[in-house]
């Protein structure tokens, strides 16, 4: 019962994530399942919750189980996966270094498969990563990798998420060329122009369009992005980008306005950002004590603190993983001409032994002429010296 019930998750998790959600709450005492169906089990109720978007409730146990399982059986696709959620539910831990460790494992097991939409979201995960501690090339480089691997799997909504992740990535960087130009082949890329990325899209095009000065395009397109948003959560990055730009051409009132919209996210980036652009704002309207109250909140709601450990320990990792990629190649080098020498050993020893061989057997055949030689010059010797005596002989006989 429980086996059906799991292939009947898997069947339907990715298309129907809430009827798998409700397949498998219908399985009865979890704790008493053994082995495969286990870690079955595990990767399963992960990938579920993940689908729901109920990140909340995953448990690092849980998938641990489905990690080592998998891994031990060399179920190279699975133990993947199932490192990708690992990592996913490090992130939501707030443990960082252990998210990328895990996407990290994840990629030198998916790389034996041909999962590529699954390698595709890995790298994108890397790539966050790196992007929120500022590492923008090594992000911009991820989200390349993610492109290559959605391209293989035919995904083109992965393409534009790589597009407009690469062109953060860029805009960051203050790489407006190359910013732009990712925005507009993720535009190009999208299927239809009423899908939800393109919201996000547009807003890139505003920002990209402010940081040109050109504000009244960057408010046509921060406007439209708002007005073609459905996800009432993302409104507010999309106020918090509109009041950036309304503070810059000195419209304070409209730029409060958006702020003010923003306070109350749940996202403690906007919230903190919002109170942050508040408080640069009264500082311009000379109210400083509203300033003053303004930065206080800021600050509490982000608790500010230096990110350099975290930065180098995401870097260590990377380097660490790509340093045991070399010394496996190494490691292949060394092999090959290890083999390549002792194939020439054997060629330079075989030409030697065959030169003693002819060495020898020319010596023995010289030899043998040699004595074959004597033999002839003492027979011709004996019979000149017989011939000698008979002539000799006559002549005395005479």
């Amino acid at each position: 019962m429980n086996k059906k019930l799991l292939k009947q998750v898997e069947s339907c998790v990715e298309v129907y994530p809430d009827s798998a959600m409700r397949l498998i709450n219908l399985i009865e005492y979890p704790e008493h399942l053994h082995g495969k169906e286990r870690a079955d089990y595990a990767l399963l109720m992960a990938q579920t919750l993940d689908k729901n978007y109920l990140d909340s409730l995953q448990s690092d146990s849980l998938i641990k189980i489905a990690v080592d399982y998998y891994k031990s059986n060399n179920d190279f696709l699975k133990a993947g996966r199932a490192y990708y959620y690992y990592g996913k539910v490090m992130v939501a831990e707030d443990k960082l270094s252990e998210a990328m460790q895990a996407y990290l494992e994840a990629l030198d097991l998916l790389k034996k498969t041909n999962e590529y939409k699954l390698q595709g979201l890995v790298f994108e995960h890397i790539g966050y990563l790196n992007s929120v501690q500022g590492v923008y090339d090594f992000s911009i480089d991820n989200y390349q990798k993610s492109i290559h691997y959605y391209e293989l799997a035919g995904d083109s909504i992965g393409m534009v998420f790589g597009c407009r992740n690469i062109a953060r990535g860029y805009l960051a960087k203050q790489h407006n060329d190359s910013a732009r130009w990712y925005v507009n082949k993720g535009l190009a890329l999208l299927p239809d122009t009423t899908n939800q990325i393109r919201v996000s899209l547009l807003q890139l095009l505003g920002l990209i369009a402010k940081e040109e000065k050109q504000y009244s395009q960057a408010i046509d397109h921060i406007v439209a992005a708002i007005k073609l948003n459905k996800n009432v959560k993302n409104e507010s990055r999309y106020y918090l980008s509109l009041g950036r730009i309304y503070m810059d051409i000195g419209e304070f009132a409209l730029a409060e306005e958006c702020f003010m919209h923003c306070i109350c996210t749940n996202d403690i980036i906007i919230s903190s950002g919002a109170y942050s652009y508040l408080c640069l704002l009264k500082k311009e309207e000379r109210d400083y004590q509203q300033a003053l109250c303004y930065k206080e909140k800021s600050d509490s709601i982000l608790n500010i603190v230096s990110n350099d450990k975290l930065r180098s320990q995401l870097l260590t990792l990377q380097k660490k993983y790509e340093t045991d990629k070399l010394v496996m190649e190494n490691r292949q080098v060394r092999l090959e001409k290890a083999n390549q020498t002792y194939f020439y050993s054997f060629l330079v020893l075989l030409v030697i032994g065959l030169s003693i061989y002819f060495i020898k057997l020319y010596r023995k055949k010289n030899l043998r002429n040699i004595e074959a030689l004597k033999r002839n010059e003492k027979i011709i010797e004996g019979v000149y010296l017989q011939d000698y005596r008979v002539r000799t002989v006559g002549k005395a006989g005479a």
